[in-house]
């Protein structure tokens, strides 16, 4: 119960572009559920209010902070994590252009990178309860 939240290291060789988080359980028959969404952009990673510049093959960390859930995990479930750069009714397409993708004119393909392991701090992090319904932090 709480927030579920992302932290990636990420690049692409566009002046911005999106990064969205999708977290589901996959059931035994292989049916998916998904617990949360989230989404954020290169121009306004780490919530910020103002836009940011971003210098294209640059490694950058972001995190994407994903609305309260209470949720529990089936027996036998595994969790399945989706990032992509596209969401797609649910999100305007962005035009991995600098500006606002809402109104943008043109859009180009980009190639966006996930860094992680040794030297990254790529994580999905949850938050956790104890058996008696205590919140314990993540």
């Amino acid at each position: 119960m709480g927030k579920i939240r992302v932290n990636l290291d990420v690049g692409t060789d566009a002046e911005d572009t999106a990064f969205v988080v999708k977290v589901m359980e996959v059931m035994e028959d292989g049916k998916a559920y998904n617990i949360r969404t989230g989404i954020t952009t290169l121009g306004y990673r780490g919530g910020s209010k103002k836009r940011q510049t971003y210098t294209p093959h640059t490694i950058v960390p972001i995190s994407i902070e994903m609305w309260d859930v209470a949720w529990k995990i089936q027996k036998n479930s595994r969790l399945r994590i989706d990032i992509t750069s596209s969401d797609f009714p649910q999100y305007c397409v962005h035009s991995n252009y600098a500006g606002c993708w809402a109104q943008a004119r043109q859009n180009k393909d980009s190639c966006q990178k996930i860094y992680f392991g040794k030297g990254h701090s790529s994580s999905v992090v949850f938050p956790k309860l104890e058996t008696d319904g205590s919140r314990v932090g993540d």
